[in-house]
């Protein structure tokens, strides 16, 4: 967000002219800056708008307990094991799921999912050379709302 998209919605109030901000860019703490900047319900984030995910409804420790069992794993703190092999960990960001990456069995990650308010956002999806190769955004509902496949070799992204 940029210092002058701030100063034109000011200056679209004094004109009495109603505004709002559009941004592409998501930021998981977005909500505690715009509320920061004196701009909270004025910004339309394009990813909030289209996954249109809802208020954290699931305790942190329920929703690791479920993807421990939902996984068969040993669970060992934050980490997942399977055959004394690593296979899923999990990492927080204050009392909520930041991400949780996945692991094959030689110890590569094999995908990523990122969490916003304890719900399923967004998941990464790595080659075997650990390059990002496919972004799956989810909806309220945790199924998939659209698709980003990545082309390393031309370095332009398709939807």
């Amino acid at each position: 967000m940029e210092l002058a998209e701030i100063k034109r919605i000011q200056l679209f109030d004094k004109l009495q002219v109603p505004a709002k901000i559009v941004t592409r860019l998501f930021d998981s703490n977005q909500e505690s800056i715009w509320q920061e900047l004196g701009i909270a319900g004025r910004v339309i984030n394009m990813q909030d708008y289209f996954q249109r995910l809802l208020p954290n409804q699931t305790e942190t420790a329920e929703l690791i307990k479920q993807l421990f069992s939902t996984n068969n794993l040993n669970q060992q703190g934050l980490k997942g094991f399977k055959a004394q092999k690593l296979r899923l960990e999990v990492q927080l960001q204050g009392q909520l799921i930041n991400y949780v990456t996945y692991f094959d069995r030689w110890g590569f990650t094999d995908r990523r999912d990122f969490y916003y308010r304890n719900q399923i956002s967004y998941s990464e999806f790595y080659d075997d050379g650990g390059k990002l190769i496919t972004r799956t955004y989810y909806n309220n509902i945790g199924t998939s709302n659209f698709n980003v496949s990545l082309s390393w070799w031309s370095g332009e992204s398709t939807n």
